[in-house]
């Protein structure tokens, strides 16, 4: 009777270069649609609330930042969220 082999352990297991082929072609798509903040369409005021938008943790604070009131603050951002087609704030400030 002939012998047989059994499957090594680790033939069912993807390879490392497998998993991760998947993983770096999603990130290079988004790197490749990814623009430069100095690249979008927008004005310096605009861009400065962008940038507060991810270092601040309160309106509050970033429309302090700027030296804006937190009415005017929040009216930038409903207008970039609008124009970027963002649901949140943080959604636009990624968008950016």
């Amino acid at each position: 009777m002939p012998s047989r082999s059994l499957p090594s352990p680790n033939s069912n297991k993807p390879s490392a270069t497998a998993a991760a082929s998947p993983m770096a072609e999603v990130f290079d798509g988004i790197w490749n649609r990814a623009r430069d903040l100095d690249e979008l369409p927008v004005s310096p005021v605009e861009q400065r609330v962008l940038r507060a938008l991810t270092r601040y943790d309160t309106d509050d604070s970033a429309a302090r930042a700027l030296n804006v009131s937190v009415r005017k603050f929040r009216g930038h951002v409903a207008d970039l969220m609008d124009r970027l087609g963002a649901r949140t704030p943080f959604q636009a400030a990624l968008l950016a």
